[in-house]
């Protein structure tokens, strides 16, 4: 269970800030995932959760399906259960803070793994209660000063976006393929800003993709 620190907690601890998003591509029954608070919790509560090991109790616990989608901003408590493939798309930072790892013991070291409690107390939203997952605007999924990023359904060539601005695509279901690029379901594509070949062309029914943008670039 872990933290990434918003802005004005970053800098402090050394780190930066990182904000995030997941896109449920598989998901066996009953996976889960686990955002934010049951409830508005004081921080000394929780603190006390954690020492007793029951912090989990506390926490926001969402059954998923395939084609769900959340948004985690900075600040938001977050883990995720057994079950999940998840694809991630995230603010370019490497800056996390554990706060509970299950009572665990990691085999490789004999020890339980290391958690940075005091700075994950001072990024924690204590105020972030019951977060929703993601409700898609027909193919957009999220737009926010970091990313842009929109589900497709392909079923004919379509340009990935606009000639100087460049795209990520990640594959779904069935297969495509850019410029001499194949892509089958799992892989990733960086579209440059100047590539003149740009569409993306479906190769087989029922072909889908994620397509991430960042606003305000190549307009």
């Amino acid at each position: 269970m872990q933290v990434h620190p918003p802005e004005q907690f970053a800098g402090k601890f050394g780190g930066e800030a990182k904000t995030e998003f997941w896109y449920v591509a598989a998901a066996n029954p009953g996976a889960e995932l686990l955002l934010g608070f049951r409830e508005p919790i004081q921080r000394d509560q929780f603190e006390s959760a954690l020492h007793r090991g029951t912090a989990p109790d506390y926490v926001h616990w969402i059954r998923v399906k395939p084609g769900d989608a959340a948004f985690l901003p900075a600040g938001r408590l977050h883990a995720v259960s057994a079950g999940n493939l998840l694809i991630e798309i995230q603010q370019n930072s490497d800056t996390t803070y554990r706060v509970f790892d299950w009572n665990r013991i990691d085999p490789a070291i004999g020890k339980p793994r290391q958690l940075h409690i005091e700075q994950a107390l001072q990024c924690i939203d204590f105020n972030d209660a019951r977060p929703q997952l993601l409700r898609s605007k027909r193919e957009l999924l999220i737009r926010h000063k970091l990313f842009e990023i929109q589900k497709w359904n392909l079923d004919s060539p379509r340009e990935s976006a606009a000639l100087g601005q460049f795209a990520i695509v990640s594959s779904l279901t069935g297969q495509l393929s850019c410029s001499d690029v194949n892509l089958e379901p799992g892989e990733f594509f960086l579209v440059p800003a100047q590539l003149q070949d740009r569409q993306l062309k479906p190769h087989a029914a029922k072909t889908s993709l994620l397509r991430v943008t960042i606003p305000g670039t190549g307009d």
